[in-house]
């Protein structure tokens, strides 16, 4: 080994062994090979370690150490005998060492010094050193494939050990923790309460999905133990129909949140003794004697999400918002839904059916049902028409807000197939509009997103809305069934010669203000009043009459 023409210098947060060493020089007998410092303390010390390889010639008999405060200037000597390591005492703090090593013989007769250790004896350096990474949404397939492309941002890293904070990752899912002190012992751990909406990703194909899983274990498409992680929202260490009334309640908008949770994470680089039987894999990466700068990934995983379906928001740069509705990648077929059109009178009940077409081999479905709670009061669901389906299939709680949602998977986990024009239940009202108002019964997306599935796999999804026009009881305006198709909204009214019929209409209630669309003089014939741009979305209508 050539020699070394700089001193090396030892800093009390270098790592272990990280000086060079070198053959040492002889006057009469074999000197040093390597002298090096063996111990580095992270704090400052009252003591070193140094340590030595044994000199090859025969006549040695001991070792000796010498330090000062000055390079090449030695003002202590320690006479340590024939070992090859030394504990030096006695230190200062704050103040910088200088050591060197020397062999010697019976006569007293000793080699030339050994290379010169440095060491600075100070307290807390920080180093330059990092933990690293990026947390990813849990991909498809286990092992390992491609990389999910989804990250998830807004995520806190804990920092646990011999320091303690936090940080937030990025859009981009990563993060970063600097200037973390050498040699010590950290811990890091991903967290995420929030998301922008609690039940994005979370569907009931997904209910229908574990449905499977519990009936028929071999012909499960939970094949991933992220997949079974995700199933397992009351952190029950398995996957049962306590899982799935939990994720109802979700979905129906009567909870926030899972007994486990929104999210669970899992070390990007962890290898599952047993994938069927994920439930002891950690949720943290540790850190020990830290050294250099380190990446530890995580993998996140959103509770009840067992088809990989959710989806990053609006603000880490996805495309759309969950309340508009995404619809994602479909099988190509299509469910269609219907709800019935009813003319009624001020404080009549009326009964709204909700039919379907083209309903064939669907296995699960959900959407809100929404109208004008001006004009409706919910009284209740009755005639149920589909296997399973049942009051707990309903989210009631916003009922008084006009909003009822709805979650219904085949209870075997098989495709269902109905009649064309077939009843899947029956919604009842009372009427409580002035006359004149009428308020379109609509398949809307808040609470609960529109989404259905055929043999387990999503199909697109079709509304036609139905209309309620209200009248005063004992006479009044009489209005033609509303007619909402492709983009168009009308009606007709019979009308009196020489006065105003005005259609007017709102996208939220209660509304401050209401648009009026051009009105129509009467002519005391029937009057067809005509919305040429009515929305896919909720709209509610109203007639004045000037």
């Amino acid at each position: 080994m050539g020699k070394i023409s700089q001193p090396t210098v030892c800093r009390t947060d270098e790592a272990v062994g990280s000086s060079s060493r070198i053959k040492g020089l002889t006057r009469v007998l074999g000197g040093i090979l390597f002298f090096a410092l063996l111990h580095h303390p992270v704090q400052a010390a009252p003591s070193v370690t140094l340590a030595w390889d044994a000199s090859p010639d025969p006549n040695v008999v001991g070792y000796s150490i010498y330090d000062g405060s000055a390079s090449g200037t030695y003002t202590n000597l320690v006479d340590v005998g024939n070992a090859t390591n030394a504990i030096i005492s006695g230190l200062i703090e704050g103040r910088t060492y200088y050591f060197v090593a020397t062999a010697h013989n019976t006569l007293g007769i000793e080699s030339i010094f050994s290379n010169e250790i440095i060491f600075l004896n100070e307290t807390n350096l920080i180093v330059p050193m990092s933990i690293s990474g990026v947390v990813r949404y849990y991909p498809a397939a286990y092992p390992l494939g491609t990389p999910s492309a989804m990250t998830v941002g807004d995520t806190t890293i804990n920092l646990s050990g011999d320091t303690n904070r936090s940080t937030l990752t990025l859009s981009d899912g990563s993060f970063g923790l600097a200037d973390l002190t050498g040699g010590g012992t950290y811990g890091t751990t991903p967290s995420k309460t929030n998301d922008s909406s609690p039940a994005m990703g979370v569907t009931t194909l997904d209910l229908a999905l574990i449905r499977q899983h519990i009936l028929s274990p071999t012909s499960s498409s939970l094949t991933s133990p992220y997949k079974l992680l995700a199933a397992d929202v009351n952190s029950s260490s398995g996957v049962t129909t306590l899982d799935i009334a939990l994720i109802r309640q979700l979905i129906l908008g009567g909870s926030l949140e899972f007994p486990a949770g929104v999210w669970r994470f899992v070390p990007a680089e962890y290898v599952f003794p047993d994938p069927t039987v994920p439930w002891n894999a950690p949720v943290s990466e540790g850190q020990t004697n830290l050294t250099t700068d380190v990446e530890s990934d995580f993998l996140a995983i959103k509770l009840g999400d067992v088809n990989d379906s959710w989806t990053m928001p609006v603000e880490q740069g996805s495309a759309v918002a969950a309340s508009e509705g995404v619809e994602a990648a479909s099988s190509g077929d299509e469910v269609r839904f219907r709800a019935g059109n009813h003319i009624a009178q001020l404080g009549e009940t009326v009964k709204v059916p909700i039919t379907v077409s083209e309903f064939r081999e669907v296995t699960s479905a959900q959407f809100t049902l929404a109208w004008n709670p001006e004009v409706l009061r919910f009284l209740g669901v009755e005639d149920y028409g589909l296997s399973g389906l049942s009051a707990g299939n309903f989210g009631m709680a916003k009922s008084a807000e006009g909003m009822l949602a709805f979650s219904w998977y085949e209870p075997e986990a098989a495709g269902l197939t109905l009649a064309d024009g077939a009843t899947i239940f029956t919604v009842s009202f009372e009427v409580t509009g002035l006359a004149g108002s009428l308020t379109s019964v609509a398949l809307t997306d808040f609470p609960t997103l529109r989404e259905a599935s055929v043999n387990l796999a999503v199909a697109l999804i079709a509304a036609d809305d139905g209309g309620i026009i209200s009248v005063i009881e004992g006479g009044g305006l009489r209005v033609s069934e509303p007619v909402h198709q492709e983009g168009v909204f009308q009606l007709t009214v019979p009308s009196e010669i020489g006065r105003r019929y005005v259609l007017e209409f709102t996208d939220r209630l209660p509304a401050m203000n209401w648009t009026a669309l051009p009105a129509v003089v009467g002519d005391g014939k029937a009057l067809l009043l005509v919305d040429l741009a009515a929305t896919n979305h909720q709209r509610f209508y109203r007639v004045r009459i000037d």
